[in-house]
């Protein structure tokens, strides 16, 4: 026998119905999109259920009517609009999400993990791109690029060239890729590049959007080694040999100094970290700034045909009070250079000590003569200016009544040969 629930009095109905007609009317204002599939089919999204989304957001796409179209088939694309109805529906309570979350990448297929890689990225579904990120790097953290590959089953990448892998294997075993194993294989590649560069993306509120904070470029960056250093030496001394133009850089980047120009929490703080700058030889790692702690940033301007000039100041005879260290190339002090400045309270160096520089190479034109200028910390050394050739290499020269020594090395900056970084699998052009 059936059971039916009724009201205990007429009051009690008509609040229902009210309340049943209110919800009813509430669901049927809100706003709705139409999302159509790559391959043609339609799903009708809540604007509360859109707003998971970046790509439907209402308070981002200006909606006319017309379909939204998405780089998603439909499978994956039901899939991720079934997060979003989720999510949408629990509102903040993580706890209600936390385990169902959980359970969405549990004994997913690696393919189906790329896809919802690839689509929450498509969407810009920020939740369920990092849930599958973190599915995929948390096999393959540690893991060296050759084995990345083989636990994510992507071929061709560490053979000579793809198409001669092909040609190769199928007359040892008689078979070729199928086109079936060459698009699963750069779609894994797209969906690891995907997984990288969200593992430097953060939330950056000034532009209220997520942001990649380290190395990011067209080129897939699936097995790119981020940390790498790069490897250069420096060219032959000047007074040795002059080498062959063609040999030579065309044009180098001096960093002047690294500042902390203003702080939310006052002065003095102590700041650390590491800064990189990369060029476009091989990308790798030009370490700037890595230390516990120090002041950032300032960059200057390209130094073109530049030579090196290395920098060392003793005290041959003290003591000594120097307050500042500055270089520039000769008339053009805008282009200053600081290679020492004391703290409030001066250092006094002593005889046979050497001025603490905080940084010894700089990069000048290979036409043009170096202005070093030694500032005291007292009225009665005043300062000293010295002008520098590429024949000068020691200078002993007196600062009130302390001796100094001047040395400096010029050497060559040789141009770096571009090395071969790139391996195309099928459409995919990978940076290594």
């Amino acid at each position: 026998m059936a059971m039916v629930w009724c009201p205990a009095s007429k009051e009690a109905a008509a609040a229902m119905a009210m309340e049943v007609e209110e919800t009813t009317t509430a669901a049927s204002a809100e706003k709705t999109f139409l999302v159509q599939s790559e391959d043609g089919m339609d799903f009708w999204v809540s604007e509360s259920e859109a707003s998971q989304s970046m790509t439907i957001d209402g308070e981002t796409v200006c909606y006319d009517g017309e379909p939204i179209y998405v780089n998603v088939d439909r499978e994956t694309l039901s899939k991720v609009l079934h997060y979003c109805k989720k999510h949408a529906a629990a509102g903040d309570d993580d706890d209600l999400l936390s385990a169902w979350d959980a359970e969405l990448v549990v004994g997913v297929d690696l393919e189906a993990l790329y896809d919802l890689i690839l689509a929450s990225k498509e969407l810009e579904v920020r939740g369920l791109l990092d849930l599958a990120c973190g599915a995929v790097a948390g096999r393959i953290k540690g893991r060296s690029p050759r084995e990345v590959c083989h636990l994510l089953h992507i071929r061709g990448v560490f053979v000579p060239d793809f198409h001669h892998h092909q040609l190769s294997s199928a007359a040892s075993s008689g078979s070729r890729w199928t086109d079936g194993e060459l698009k699963l294989t750069e779609k894994a590649l797209r969906a690891l590049h995907v997984v990288r560069v969200n593992d430097f993306t953060s939330y950056e509120p000034t532009q209220d959007y997520h942001v990649c904070y380290r190395f990011h470029h067209e080129f897939n960056m699936a097995l790119f080694d981020f940390d790498k250093e790069t490897r250069f030496c420096r060219g032959p001394p000047l007074c040795k040999r002059t080498p062959a133009r063609e040999s030579l850089a065309g044009a180098c980047l001096n960093v002047i100094c690294l500042k902390v120009r203003e702080s939310d929490v006052g002065f003095p703080i102590n700041v650390f970290g590491t800064v990189v700058a990369r060029d476009s030889v091989d990308y790798r790692c030009v370490y700037l700034f890595r230390r516990d702690r120090d002041d950032p940033q300032l960059i200057t301007s390209p130094v073109y045909a530049p030579v090196e000039a290395t920098f060392a100041i003793n005290v041959v005879k003290g003591p000594c009070n120097i307050s500042r260290v500055v270089v520039a190339t000769r008339g053009n002090f805008s282009d200053r250079r600081i290679l020492y400045e004391a703290t409030d309270n001066h250092m006094v160096i002593g005889d046979g000590a050497s001025v603490p520089l905080t940084r010894h190479v700089v990069a000048v034109p290979r036409d043009q003569k170096l202005a070093l200028y030694l500032v005291g910390g007292d009225d009665v050394l005043g300062h000293l200016a010295l002008t520098l050739g590429h024949s000068d290499e020691v200078v002993n020269c007196k600062m009130g009544c302390a001796e100094l020594e001047v040395k400096v090395a010029w050497t060559a900056v040789l141009r770096r040969k571009r090395p071969n970084m790139f391996k195309e699998v099928g459409d995919v052009r990978l940076l290594l």
